[in-house]
């Protein structure tokens, strides 16, 4: 059976921040999508979690756990309750090295160090753009700024190495970035840069990276939509009718500021400018 390839839309808005969704791919693993719901998609081994947080913040956990069956389904929905967990315990102080280490605690015992899942935690403030972020062991997100023209730069990466969550010797990084309005973020699972076509050739970090580089974005909204759609139909020609060997993910996101946030923004930078005067 062929694997999935789930696409999530968010859209950054302080003012309402938007969940556009799934877009499962294989019939099979979209009725198990639906039911695990939104924000939610444990689906095999690679864990999801689209989070609302406080003051419109927007936490999102995309894990892989290796291997197959029924233990890797065990550690994704340990990794899943930890989260639940942490979030209502104080979802106020809620930062992406704490959530990693709270799924590496949970889920070190059930996996007993055989099984390990790779993760990365982004914590998203729509308020300013800041973006807070964690690594274990996972593929980087790729960060891309349009131009005037809407066409997508080159990517960039949200660089923080780490260890597999689960592992003996834990390295878990972090770092800090700040968003423009426009900029574009997509991550994604391994399972999609490997991804096998017919000839035996893996689909790959520089296939995708081309993909991005020059898309017209087009409006708000539609445009992330048309990137994630565009994304699953090469990945989908390029594999045919060879069938995945490992669940793939991927999230795409842009952050957009609203009307009444650059409002906000001009008032204070009016008020710094007669405070100087």
């Amino acid at each position: 059976m062929r694997r999935a390839l789930d696409a999530h839309i968010a859209e950054f808005r302080p003012d309402a921040l938007l969940a556009h969704g799934i877009v499962p791919w294989g019939d099979a693993v979209a009725n198990a999508a639906r039911r695990a719901g939104i924000p939610y998609a444990f689906i095999e081994h690679s864990a999801t979690d689209l989070r609302r947080l406080a003051s419109n913040r927007l936490l999102m956990v995309v894990g892989d756990v290796t291997g197959h069956g029924m233990p890797a389904a065990m550690i994704a929905a340990t990794a899943r309750g930890a989260v639940e967990a942490l979030s209502m315990e104080d979802e106020e102080s809620l930062a992406p090295l704490r959530v990693l280490k709270a799924i590496d605690c949970a889920i070190h015992d059930v996996g007993k160090q055989q099984l390990l899942m790779t993760c990365f935690a982004l914590l998203v403030d729509p308020q300013n753009g800041s973006v807070r972020f964690a690594n274990a062991g996972h593929c980087f997100p790729y960060v891309l700024r349009p131009d005037r023209q809407g066409r997508l730069g080159k990517p960039g990466v949200l660089a923080a190495r780490g260890n597999p969550l689960g592992s003996p010797r834990k390295i878990i990084n972090s770092g800090e970035r700040a968003f423009s309005p426009g900029d574009v973020l997509v991550l994604t699972t391994d399972g999609l840069f490997d991804r096998i076509s017919v000839s035996g050739d893996r689909f790959g970090e520089k296939r995708l990276r081309m993909l991005l580089t020059g898309h017209e974005m087009g409006a708000s909204g539609e445009g992330v939509m048309e990137l994630r759609d565009h994304i699953v139909e090469q990945v989908d020609a390029f594999g045919a009718e060879t069938p995945a060997d490992d669940d793939m993910t991927l999230i795409v996101c842009q952050y957009v500021r609203s009307e009444s946030a650059e409002h906000t923004s001009r008032e204070s930078a009016g008020e710094r400018a007669e405070g100087a005067a």
